[in-house]
């Protein structure tokens, strides 16, 4: 009898006192921040150039204020990392600049971490599998090359060209002066040899002195000579 009276006046104490836990209940979840922030970024897919200021942008939101949003980095498969509070600007936009002379090839790894002030924290990005970034060389700087100046011939028209060679041709195949008198200075020069053998022999032979005339008619003229009489 007395256990079923005790168990009556713990249910009717609990019906009275359902409605004022329930409402202690809500408070309490009010109070307590349980949500953690929304970290929106996609990873960098195109190649940066070694050497410039690598800007790593993401956009968070939280249902309470933020308290800070860390941007952490490394050299690729490096053992440290390093780390850089990302600023706030309009429209839940957080930025962090890397400095260009960490950014060296083959890659830079790295991850973002946001926390709230109710000690909710969010990750993009692992310390153990962060994201990457793909680092190229620099591009070289062109070097000028040297101005060669290459003479250039000067050319005649096409017209006087042709011209110049039709005339060459033309004199090419005109006989020369010595093809057109070949056979009179053939017969000169054979005639001024004999009259010279002949006067030659004529001296050697002659006893005296009495000059004998020897008249020679030849195409280019007559040639005429006192020779003694043998």
């Amino acid at each position: 009898m007395n256990s079923r009276r005790r168990f009556l006046t713990v249910v009717c104490s609990f019906i009275l006192l359902f409605p004022h836990l329930s409402a202690f209940a809500e408070e309490i979840t009010d109070e307590i921040d349980v949500i953690g922030p929304v970290i929106g970024h996609d990873s960098i897919t195109h190649a940066v150039p070694a050497g410039e200021t690598l800007i790593i942008n993401t956009i968070i939101t939280d249902n309470a204020p933020l308290k800070e949003v860390i941007l952490f980095y490394r050299e690729a498969e490096g053992k440290d990392y390093q780390s850089i509070r990302m600023k706030s600007g309009e429209n839940h936009l957080y930025s962090g600049a890397i400095d260009g002379h960490l950014i060296k090839p083959p890659s830079l790894d790295y991850y973002i971490q946001a926390s709230d002030e109710a000690g909710n924290s969010t990750l993009r990005g692992y310390s153990f599998s962060p994201l990457m970034v793909r680092i190229i060389p620099p591009q070289s700087e062109s070097k000028e090359e040297p101005h060669v100046i290459i003479p250039i011939q000067e050319t005649m028209p096409i017209a006087d060209l042709t011209t110049e060679n039709t005339k060459k041709t033309e004199e090419m195949a005109k006989p020369s002066h010595w093809h057109k008198n070949k056979k009179r200075w053939i017969v000169g020069i054979v005639t001024g040899v004999m009259v010279g053998v002949l006067i030659s022999v004529s001296h050697s032979m002659s006893d005296d002195n009495s000059p004998v005339p020897i008249n020679l008619t030849t195409s280019t003229g007559s040639v005429t000579d006192d020779a003694p009489i043998p």
